[in-house]
């Protein structure tokens, strides 16, 4: 085991402090080398070598790191790669097992470059608040990838919550410890975890922008729920995110792996709602070929590739009158490049629905339908009839219908959650509507939990379109997550779901259709205890981590987790 600690410091973070975790470490019957990274000025690292010492009964290493700042810092990962390895031989220091590091630059870095040139797990510690978090964007996003592909490790709950301020980190562990000996109990046993979990099957993650950690759209929020069903299955995940620049080097990380005879399953793979191109700011690099060579890379190499195929606007013009004329024409080039690009590599495409597929198109035999998961989740059951719409409202989220039922139907309330822009942009047309038993509010994704309590079945009765007989709104699935039964619109895919899964009840677009279902509910809330109980049951076979099985299954051929 090496512990790799940062450059020369005091405080919490400092060598002494290092060693002395090592110690603790060593007590437990592990081997223990610090790896000690030294600042250097740049033109001085030609000419250092390792030094090799004994502190406390530590080997410790000396390795000297140049200084980069401002463009330079994005170099640290390829400089690490050029030193670490010589000097780890030179020194004669044995391939370790497990390299645990600080979470700080470049500890953290130093210890997922060794994992990418011989396959080493890492698990990395954030003990401090403060100071975990680098400034610049760029260091960001390389101590953000080591710390998703390592396991995690937060001191203290308030570290694990300055953590996921900033990264998706699905499985952040916490210490949790009081005392020196808990602590010792505790890091070794999430040691022995991290290597458990360096034998489960290798997998690439693709996304063309970076994850977001508090994300405020479905699109954006899908991946990270993917990316944790991956890893709560057992994958050890490799990450491709990010801009371009990014995405680059873990493409070149990807290739070393394989290089170094690190096997890669399969890669999945969640488009942008943009082409690729656009998928992220042009000030931050423009790679227009990027995920191309990652196909044809995947396609040579043997590698299974799969992308979930978000949805397909672009093929309708209507939907994109609003884009400037030059900006369409390129969205438009960019879209057919992309998808030209999955047909010519034989890219499997996941769908939110089978329907989807001739409208892309894509082939059929290459097509698997995977909706959203439902993230299971426990709330108070409702009392009375008490509904809870979560959406849009205005142009292709019309629920005019559904209020003006409402407005007839005195037993019955609502809870409207809904953007601020948006609810600004049609308060005029919606006022009217409203009456004392509706109340609109307007909440992130963290405060959406609480709304939940109290609810006796939630909305998806807005008006059918072209768009929505194939389209799956995420929103259903957290509803069923959350145990709530679902009243949705005819003739839309969302109601065939509901049908199908008998997880609530549908009603035609129209007030008379409504009040009579919502009545219906009322004379007998004994029928909709029922249907609850049965979305209760329905929710466990539908979550993400079945449907990171279905991809496991499809691309692999491999029984599904």
């Amino acid at each position: 085991m090496i512990t790799a600690a940062r450059t020369d410091s005091a405080g919490p973070l400092s060598l002494a402090s290092v060693i002395e975790r090592a110690r603790v470490l060593q007590a437990q019957g592990n081997e223990v080398a610090v790896l000690h990274l030294r600042a250097a000025p740049l033109l001085r690292r030609a000419r250092s070598a390792p030094q090799l010492s004994t502190d406390a009964g530590i080997e410790v290493l000396g390795v000297q790191v140049p200084l980069l700042s401002g463009p330079l810092r994005g170099q640290l990962p390829g400089v690490l790669r050029r030193v670490l390895p010589r000097a780890l031989r030179a020194q004669g220091f044995l391939r370790p097992d497990l390299v645990v590091a600080e979470a700080q630059l470049p500890a953290a870095s130093a210890a997922q470059v060794l994992s990418v040139l011989s396959g080493i797990p890492h698990l990395i510690v954030a003990a401090e608040e403060h100071d975990t978090v680098p400034s610049g964007r760029r260091d960001r996003e390389i101590l953000g990838h080591a710390l998703l592909e390592a396991v995690a490790v937060a001191a203290t709950p308030d570290v694990g919550v300055q953590l996921r301020r900033h990264w998706v980190l699905p499985h952040l562990e916490t210490l949790a410890a009081e005392n020196r000996e808990e602590w010792a109990a505790a890091l070794d046993a999430l040691s022995q975890r991290a290597l458990a979990a360096a034998v489960g099957p290798r997998m690439v993650f693709h996304a063309p922008y970076v994850l977001a950690p508090s994300p405020t759209t479905a699109s954006r929020q899908r991946p990270n729920m993917m990316l944790e069903a991956f890893k709560a299955n057992g994958h050890r995940v490799h990450l491709m995110t990010g801009d371009p620049v990014q995405r680059r080097r873990d493409f070149a990380d990807l290739r070393r792996r394989r290089r170094a005879g690190q096997e890669l399953s399969f890669v999945y793979s969640e488009n942008s709602t943009q082409p690729n191109l656009l998928s992220t700011s042009a000030f931050h690099g423009i790679s227009p070929v990027l995920e191309a060579l990652l196909l044809a890379w995947c396609s040579r190499a043997g590698i299974p590739f799969g992308q979930f195929y978000r949805d397909v606007y672009w093929r309708y013009p209507e939907k994109q009158a609003s884009v400037a004329p030059l900006r369409r024409l390129v969205m438009q080039a960019g879209y057919r490049f992309d998808l030209l690009a999955l047909r010519a590599f034989d890219a499997h495409f996941f769908l939110p629905s089978k329907s989807m597929g001739p409208v892309i198109p894509a082939p059929e035999s290459r097509c698997t339908e995977l909706p959203p998961g439902a993230q299971i989740r426990d709330a108070e059951p409702g009392q009375g009839l008490h509904l809870l719409y979560i959406g849009g409202v205005g142009p292709g989220h019309e629920i005019d219908e559904c209020l003006a039922a409402l407005q007839r139907v005195e037993k019955v309330s609502l809870t409207m959650v809904v953007p601020p822009t948006a609810w600004e942009a049609q308060r005029e047309r919606y006022l009217p509507l409203l009456t004392e038993r509706v109340h609109v509010v307007h909440a992130n994704a963290g405060e959406l939990a609480e709304l939940y309590d109290g609810v006796s079945a939630c909305l998806l009765l807005v008006e059918p379109n072209e768009y929505r007989k194939f389209a799956v709104p995420m929103k259903l699935y957290e509803y069923l997550g959350y145990g709530k039964p679902t009243l949705a619109s005819e003739h839309t895919l969302a109601g065939e779901i509901v049908e199908g899964l008998e997880i609530g009840y549908t009603a035609a677009y129209e007030r008379e259709s409504i009040i009579e279902l919502l009545e219906r509910l009322l004379r007998d809330p004994a029928e909709l205890e029922r249907c609850t109980e049965r979305v209760q049951e329905v929710r466990h076979e539908q979550s993400w981590a079945v449907r990171a099985g279905t991809v496991q299954e499809t691309l692999t051929g491999g029984p599904g987790a």
